[in-house]
């Protein structure tokens, strides 16, 4: 089996796919499960941000999410709770990021009443 080709054509040993998955290869039975939550994180943003991908233009997507380097400043203008939930979603440490379980328990979704409650 050959070795994963670089785009400039040289090659790079296994280790070089997952360095550059936004995936944390020492988490391989969580992999699954990290990948959804970080491109859910993504559907997010762009669902509450029209027209903006988190990690910018497709051209530029990859290297910024290796960096990562996502671009929030719109939705934390849009909603402060939107932020907080989507940018650890698209963390590229998968180890930080929530589960499902703790996606569907943030305060983002907490009706006014639980808002209020968790206030007072």
């Amino acid at each position: 089996e050959s070795a994963p080709v670089k785009s400039d054509g040289g090659s790079r040993g296994d280790s070089f796919l997952l360095d550059a998955s936004p995936l944390d290869a020492t988490m391989v039975s969580r992999t699954s499960r990290s990948v959804d939550i970080f491109s859910l994180g993504c559907i997010f943003h762009c669902t509450l941000v029209p027209g903006s991908h988190p990690f910018g233009d497709w051209y530029e997507r990859e290297a910024n999410i290796m960096r990562n380097k996502a671009s929030t400043a719109e939705l934390l203008e849009a909603s402060p709770d939107a932020h907080d939930l989507i940018t650890s979603m698209i963390c590229r440490d998968a180890a930080q990021r929530p589960t499902a379980k703790e996606v569907c328990e943030h305060p983002l979704f907490w009706s006014p009443q639980q808002k209020l409650a968790f206030l007072c």
